[in-house]
C-alpha cells in the first residue's frame, strides 16, 4: 500500500537544512488515527525555516534519548515480568531439562538486551552534551560525568554491567543459572565470577581486580562469588533513571530558551508542518513523496514535565 507522503520522526528536521524555500508549503496534520493531510500556502520566510530546523533539532534530541531509555525500561518491565524473583533471585524453573535450558537462554536474550540499550543510552547523552552544552567545563556536562563516574566508582554492579555490554556485543558470555534444587523446583539467575568472566578481554582491567577482590572477601565469609542478576538490573535502572532525570532537565531549559529565541516566528507559522516536495528532497526520499516535518511548540514543555513525573515515579521516592 503506497503511502501519498511521509511524516518524519522528529529528530530528522535537520534534513531541512538541504530544503530550498521554493520546495516547502506549510500544511496541517490532523491527529490519529487517520492523519491527513491538509496543504497550505508557500513557506517565504527564511527565519520561520530556521526556527523549524533549530527547535526541530533540539526537541529530536530528547526524543532519541526518550527512546534509547524506554528501550531499555521495557526489557527491564519485561524482565521481572517473566521471571518472579524472590529473596536474592531466587525463581521457579521448569523440571524439564531441555525447558530449563531455554528459560534460562530467554533470561539471558532479555539481560543482554538490557546492557546494551542502557549502555546506548548513557553513550548517546554523553555524545550530545559533548557536543551541544559545550563538552569539559560546561556546569551541565560535568554535572553529568561527575554522576556517571561517582556511579562507576562507588556501585561495583553499575560498573560491571557498563563494562559487560561490550563483552556480549562483541564475545560470548552468558549468566548462569545457580543452587537448582530439584525438590523445590528453584534456582536462581547469577552473574557468575567463575563463568568465563575474566577470559573477556573486552572487560577492563580495573573491573576485573574489583571483582577480584570481591570474590576473595566471598570467599572469606565462605559464600559463593556469585551476583544477583535481579539485583544487578534493579539497582542499574535507578541510577539510569537518575541520569535520564538530570538529562529531562537540561533538555527543558534549552528548548525553553530556544523557543523564546524564536517566539515571533513561531506564531507566524499556520499549521502544524512544513512539507517538502521536489527533486531536492530525493536526497532523503529516494520514492519522491513529500516528506512531512513536525513544527514543535511550546507543546514540548508540557510533555517534558510529563516525561519528568514519569520517570521520577519509577524511583519510588515519597
Amino acid at each position: 500500500m503506497a503511502e501519498e507522503f511521509v511524516i518524519t520522526n522528529v529528530w530528522q528536521a535537520h534534513e531541512l537544512e538541504d530544503a530550498n524555500l521554493s520546495d516547502l508549503r506549510h500544511g496541517l496534520v490532523k491527529p490519529f488515527p487517520t492523519p491527513d493531510l491538509e496543504t497550505m500556502p508557500k513557506v517565504s520566510d527564511d527565519r520561520q525555516l530556521r526556527a523549524v530546523v533549530r527547535i526541530g533539532k533540539e526537541y529530536g534530541y530528547f526524543e532519541k534519548v526518550r527512546w534509547l531509555y524506554w528501550s531499555a525500561q521495557m526489557n527491564v518491565q519485561l524482565f521481572f515480568s517473566l521471571y518472579q524473583m524472590e529473596s536474592d533471585g531466587v525463581l521457579e524453573v521448569p523440571s524439564d531439562p531441555l525447558q530449563r535450558y531455554l528459560f534460562l537462554v530467554k533470561g539471558d536474550a532479555l539481560f543482554h538486551s538490557i546492557l546494551s540499550a542502557y549502555k546506548r543510552f548513557v553513550d548517546e547523552v554523553d555524545r550530545i552534551l559533548l557536543k551541544n552544552a559545550g563538552g569539559s567545563g560546561d556546569e551541565v556536562y560535568e554535572q553529568w560525568k561527575e554522576l556517571t563516574k561517582r556511579f562507576y566508582d562507588t556501585d561495583f554492579s553499575y560498573a560491571l554491567l557498563y563494562g559487560l555490554r561490550n563483552c556480549v556485543e562483541h564475545d560470548f558470555w552468558t549468566i548462569s543459572l545457580v543452587n537448582y534444587d530439584s525438590e523445590k523446583g528453584t534456582a536462581g539467575f547469577a552473574i557468575n565470577i567463575d563463568n568465563d568472566l575474566f577470559n573477556l578481554t573486552r572487560l577492563k582491567g580495573n573491573v576485573k581486580d574489583r571483582l577480584r577482590e570481591w570474590a576473595i572477601k566471598r570467599r572469606a565469609h565462605d559464600e559463593t562469588a556469585w551476583l544477583s542478576v535481579g539485583k544487578c538490573i534493579n539497582s542499574y535502572q535507578v541510577e539510569m533513571t537518575t541520569l535520564y532525570l538530570l538529562w529531562l532537565d537540561y533538555c527543558r531549559k534549552r528548548l525553553i530558551s530556544v523557543l523564546s529565541e524564536y517566539e515571533e516566528e513561531l506564531q507566524g507559522i499556520p499549521g502544524n508542518v512544513l512539507i517538502w516536495s521536489g527533486a531536492a528532497a530525493g536526497k532523503h526520499s529516494p520514492n519522491s513523496q513529500p516528506r512531512v516535518y513536525h513544527v514543535i511548540g511550546n507543546e514540548c514543555i508540557e510533555e517534558l514535565d510529563a516525561e519528568f513525573e514519569r520517570a521520577y515515579s519509577l524511583l519510588h521516592i515519597d
